[in-house]
């Protein structure tokens, strides 16, 4: 069987196994187990982990990562799954952009994408 143990998860994501094993008790991951009973994580399960990561290491509480990576996995359509969306944490909010879309996780509002990196369209320049 493949895919990779919780100690193997744990340390390329950067969790301990403990917070691994959490997050599949909570029921934010169902691992495959291999004959011997012992979870096998695969791809998507990684990335899922990699995200909670960046919210824990973001100051967001383990609590209320867990609360909105379910609420965001709940509101998705069956398929897609949460590695189709960016989740991250901006101030006290956890946000997830899909597309063109920016919502916070925990209730669903959504949020305006201020965010401009460059103009829309040729910007005029004024002279004195």
């Amino acid at each position: 069987m493949s895919g990779y143990t919780t100690r193997e998860v744990a340390d390329l994501v950067g969790l301990t196994a403990d917070q691994v094993r959490l997050f599949v008790r909570q029921g934010l991951l169902t691992p495959a187990r291999n004959p011997r009973g012992q979870y096998r994580f695969d791809f998507q399960d990684m990335v899922l982990l990699r995200t909670a990561k960046g919210l824990l290491e973001s100051r967001v509480s383990s609590r209320r990562a867990l609360r909105a990576l379910l609420r965001v996995q709940s509101d998705l359509c069956h398929d897609k799954g949460l590695a189709s969306v960016r989740i991250f944490a901006d101030g006290d909010n956890v946000l997830v952009r899909e597309d063109d879309r920016l919502w916070e996780a925990e209730t669903g509002q959504s949020h305006f994408d201020f965010d401009c990196s460059a103009p829309a369209r040729p910007v005029a320049r004024i002279y004195d």
